[in-house]
């Protein structure tokens, strides 16, 4: 019994780790534990994982305290194929342990460098998104650069991790407001923005709604109140540093982008992104051409259904389609739903929203800002609603 635990403990710590949620990772668990013959409850939080065993003489209970780490999908793909052997008996309790220790020892996917480049392409493809020009498009690569080496660098000194959001967001909006000094016809704003959109939480707040929906209730309200902070965080970093240069007397003023960037650009910009996001989630890049499959079906949808129905249906069916994807294609690979939903949300999760929201809320505009984040959290539910709908009309029988 005591192996079996061991295994099934550390096996949940890898799975929190590495970005399953609550509900995927409390199925796992339990999925394994009863091949294993063992009776088990588990509770998991963004920071804590609750383990319960009982048999006919004994119970024990195991408080884990996690942290969260960056989601690794190359990671938690070879955990579930493990989670596959263990569960049909293909791999005995020593040779699991083996394996998932071999897991958790593997070496970082992509060199560091590599995944600030990718912050300085998502950078660049999103201002595209945003209609940005030729002068802006450049100056949101760059600003991304700087990003990307904040979080993917700096990040990691205990000391400064906790403040990187805010660091970022302070710097980005430093450097974009003086690049606008230089150059005509340059809106900051269209910088500010795509620079920072890696980090704007839009996709932990689906999750959250979702675990929310799931009644996951203390995991769903933990990461809420998580996407909540960073949004604080985030928004704070550039009213500060708006502050700071208006005070210094640095011309704030822009003129609004009256560029219309054409749909197939924007398309082939898509495919760019999703192989940035691809790096960033740590994505084998053999399945990129389900990642761009997934990722187009979650942008294009929106697009066209938004422009007939209102953005919230078209959202809704977005959502909907990722889904039904996903679960289709988990089914036929034996993968994880996650490896095409993540990227697939990516493109539709109403993160932008809720940063503009609290900027209008810093700059004593309360009345756009609840507007701004009334729309976040509708975008949100409406984005969950489809996933459940389609989870209803096709499951994935996967536990992540």
């Amino acid at each position: 019994m005591e192996k079996s635990i061991d295994l099934i403990l550390e096996f949940g710590e890898a799975l929190h780790i590495y970005g399953a949620t609550s509900y995927n990772l409390e199925q796992a668990l339990q999925n394994i534990s009863k091949k294993l013959g063992l009776v088990g409850e588990f509770f998991s939080t963004p920071t804590l994982l609750i383990s319960s065993f009982t048999d006919e003489n004994d119970s024990k209970t195991y408080v884990k305290r996690v942290y969260p780490s960056d989601i690794d999908l190359r990671k938690l793909t070879y955990l579930d194929e493990l989670g596959d052997h263990i569960i049909d008996g293909e791999m005995g309790i020593e040779e699991a342990y083996i394996r998932l220790k071999k897991i958790r020892n593997l070496k970082q996917h992509f060199p560091t460098y590599i995944e600030i480049l990718a912050y300085g392409l998502i950078g660049i493809c999103v201002s595209i998104f945003f209609n940005a020009s030729n002068t802006e498009l450049i100056a949101s690569g760059f600003v991304g650069l700087v990003v990307g080496f904040i979080t993917v660098t700096l990040g990691r000194i205990n000391r400064i991790q906790n403040i990187t959001e805010f660091l970022s967001s302070f710097i980005a909006t430093v450097l974009s407001v003086l690049m606008a000094q230089y150059f005509d016809n340059f809106n900051f704003n269209l910088v500010i923005l795509p620079s920072l959109i890696v980090l704007v939480p839009g996709l932990t707040l689906t999750i959250s709604i979702t675990e929310l929906a799931t009644y996951n209730l203390a995991s769903g309200t933990a990461r809420l109140m998580q996407a909540i902070l960073v949004f604080f965080k985030l928004a704070f970093g550039v009213v500060l540093a708006l502050q700071l240069l208006n005070f210094l007397n640095i011309d704030l003023s822009f003129i609004p982008s009256q560029i219309e960037i054409p749909l197939p650009l924007k398309a082939i910009s898509l495919t760019f992104a999703a192989f940035a996001f691809s790096i960033l989630f740590k994505i084998p890049l053999k399945f990129y051409p389900w990642i761009l499959v997934s990722s187009g079906i979650g942008f294009f949808t929106t697009y066209f259904a938004s422009q007939s129905f209102g953005v919230n249906i078209g959202t809704f069916l977005a959502g909907f389609a990722v889904c039904l994807l996903a679960n289709g294609f988990a089914r036929w690979q034996k993968r994880p739903t996650l490896l095409l939903e993540l990227p697939g949300l990516i493109t539709i999760v109403p993160g932008s929203i809720g940063f503009k929201g609290l900027q209008f809320f810093f700059e004593k505009n309360t009345l756009a800002g609840i507007d701004s984040i009334f729309d976040m959290f509708l975008i949100a539910i409406a984005l969950v609603s489809g996933f459940l709908l389609a989870n209803i009309l096709l499951a994935s029988n996967r536990s992540l």
